[in-house]
């Protein structure tokens, strides 16, 4: 009896500390983001395209898909690899992603 209450003393504790820990990114979730932008990547040409086709030409929207998706396959897979080079050094923002999404990159260079 007392090694199961020891048992469930500790399983709390360990589940309370969990509960109360803090959110801030880890080594593990820029392994994971990282990897996620190298193996994304690839998709953001695709993405582009069919994304600039709608509301113009079909070769007006393919032909700056195709450059846009370029540019953020490039910026995207870098990024990744950076990321995944660097994962155990709090390096440039700590543990935070370097781009936060693509939207974001998008939005960024229509300002």
């Amino acid at each position: 009896m007392k090694k199961l209450i020891v048992a469930v003393i500790a399983f709390s504790m360990m589940f309370c500390s969990c509960a109360f820990a803090e959110s801030h990114p880890g080594p593990i979730e820029k392994l994971s983001t990282g990897l996620w932008n190298v193996l994304s990547s690839p998709g953001e040409m695709l993405y582009s395209v069919t994304e600039n086709r709608t509301g113009t030409g079909l070769l007006a929207g393919t032909s700056h898909g195709l450059l846009e998706g370029l540019s953020r396959f490039v910026v995207k897979g870098v990024t990744g690899i950076v990321e995944v080079g660097t994962f155990l050094l709090p390096w440039p923002n700590g543990y935070d992603p370097i781009l936060e999404s693509t939207a974001g990159f998008k939005e960024q260079g229509k300002q």
